[in-house]
Formats: C-alpha cells, sequence, structure tokens
C-alpha cells in the first residue's frame, strides 16, 4: 500500500515534533505535503517537508543560533539559510520568534523574505492522524485556507525574483485547493446564491468558504494585506476557470454576513 508519508518522512516528522518538543517551541507542517495530507490532490509528487516553528525568545540570549538546535534535532545545514537535509530529503524550517511583531526576516544571505501569516499557521494548526509506513502518527498542520494564504505570498515573492515557474507552481498549488475546499461538505449548499453570478457557481463556492474561513481565523496582519498578495498573483497568465475561482475567493474574504461565518 502507498501512503501519503513514507517512511523517511515519517521518521523525519517523528524525531522533530519530539526535539522542538524537547525544547519548548511549538510548530507547523505548512507547504505542499500539508494540503496533501488534508486531503487536497495537488497533481503532484512531494517529499520534501516545511515546518515553521515559534522560537522561544530565550535563544536571542544565546549566542548559538537556530541552525545549532535544529542540528541537534538530526538535520543538517545547507547552503540555504532555511533548508536542511535529512537523510535524501529537504526540509525548510521557517522560525518565528516569541514577542516579535516583524512582518519580514533577512537571511544571511541577504534575501528578504515576508513571515505574514507564519505565527498564525501554528497558533491556528490542529492535531491531525496520518497514516505512514512507520502506523499511524500524529502532526500538526496549519489549516487549508492559511496555507493558500502563505502560497499567495510565496507567488508574489517568485514573481519579484522572476522566478515565475516556481510562482505559478504555488498559484497552481492555491488553484487545486479552491476546487477542491468544503468539496462534499452541505456548506456549500448554504452559499450557493451567494455566487450565483458565477458561471459555475457550485464549483465556485468552495473558494468563497475558502475565502470567508481564511478571513475568520486571520489575523489582523493578514487581513491588512491579503487583497494586495491576490491582486499581484492574479496578475499571472491563467484561464476563464482559474479567474472566477480567484475572484470567488476575493467575494468570500470580503463577505460581510457575519452571522452566516459562524456555520463552519
Amino acid at each position: 500500500m502507498d501512503y501519503l508519508i513514507g517512511k523517511e518522512q515519517a521518521e523525519l516528522i517523528l524525531q522533530l515534533a519530539g526535539c522542538l518538543e524537547r525544547l519548548g517551541w511549538d510548530y507547523a507542517l505548512i507547504g505542499a505535503m500539508s494540503l496533501i495530507v488534508q486531503g487536497i490532490e495537488l497533481g503532484r509528487v512531494t517529499k520534501d517537508l516545511d515546518f515553521t516553528v515559534l522560537v522561544s525568545a530565550d535563544i536571542k540570549r544565546d549566542k548559538r543560533d537556530i541552525g545549532y538546535y535544529l542540528q541537534r534535532c538530526g538535520l543538517r545545514e545547507t547552503r540555504i539559510p532555511h533548508r536542511y537535509e535529512f537523510k535524501d530529503m529537504f526540509v525548510d524550517v521557517i522560525p518565528i520568534f516569541e514577542k516579535s511583531d516583524k512582518l519580514f526576516t533577512y537571511w544571511s544571505t541577504g534575501e528578504k523574505m515576508s513571515i505574514a501569516g507564519y505565527r498564525d499557521a501554528i497558533v491556528k494548526s490542529t492535531i491531525k492522524e496520518v497514516e505512514t509506513d512507520l502506523g499511524l502518527i500524529t502532526i500538526k498542520v496549519a489549516p487549508v485556507p492559511l496555507i493558500v494564504f502563505l502560497k499567495l505570498v510565496a507567488c508574489f515573492e517568485r514573481m519579484e525574483s522572476s522566478s515565475f515557474d516556481y510562482a505559478h507552481k504555488h498559484l497552481n498549488d492555491i488553484l487545486k485547493c479552491l476546487e477542491q475546499y468544503e468539496f462534499e461538505s452541505d456548506r456549500k449548499f448554504d452559499f450557493v446564491d451567494e455566487v450565483g453570478w458565477a458561471e459555475d457557481q457550485f464549483d465556485c463556492t468552495g473558494a468563497f468558504l475558502l475565502g470567508i474561513d481564511l478571513k475568520r481565523i486571520s489575523s489582523h496582519e493578514i487581513r491588512s494585506v491579503f487583497n494586495y498578495y491576490l491582486e499581484k498573483c492574479c496578475s499571472l497568465e491563467r484561464d476563464e476557470f482559474s479567474k472566477m475561482l480567484l475572484n470567488c475567493l476575493k467575494r468570500g474574504f470580503d463577505y460581510e454576513n457575519e452571522g452566516a461565518i459562524g456555520k463552519n
């Protein structure tokens, strides 16, 4: 039987999660694998993992950097500051510091990266049980709507650096989420009239719901920049159905019927 998470991935999750727990650092699985384990079919294979970690403020008084602790967790550093190796896999670890309100981080390479939404991803994460080659394991996973936001930011940053292949990869993942979100949920029937303007209104309702749910669980930080990043990523060439999904996402995020939002 083929599992979503293989043996080495499961070993990494168990080892890293246990080590972070001993350090007292909260975390969440983000990226493509977090979507796959939540039932989103991306149409592509990935075995690398992405985490965001809430690092104790005490480390700032320590001369050792985060890499020192992650190496003790069994990871090996690479030339990319936030990328580590575990056996034949790569794992990206994005650190967020407690009691910090910074919206960007600067890597040792001089690269600037937005960290908007990463704290939300940790705070709003849920524990999910996943079948693996090592049996059933538990993993903290960021909600799909927040992963969509993080991918919007990543899409924009890839566009800014002219890495358009990667920008399209993130946008394609976003569109897969919008197509499949709440796919079999009765909530779609509650909101289908709200997107009655759309040609494929029922297929668009999941995107509308994702926008509603993203706003509901978002901090002020995300709410203040969401439309900016969405507008920038919408400038990528795409077909009419994709445009409709992104429009439904925006309409859901801007939806103001607070009574209906509580139906999730």
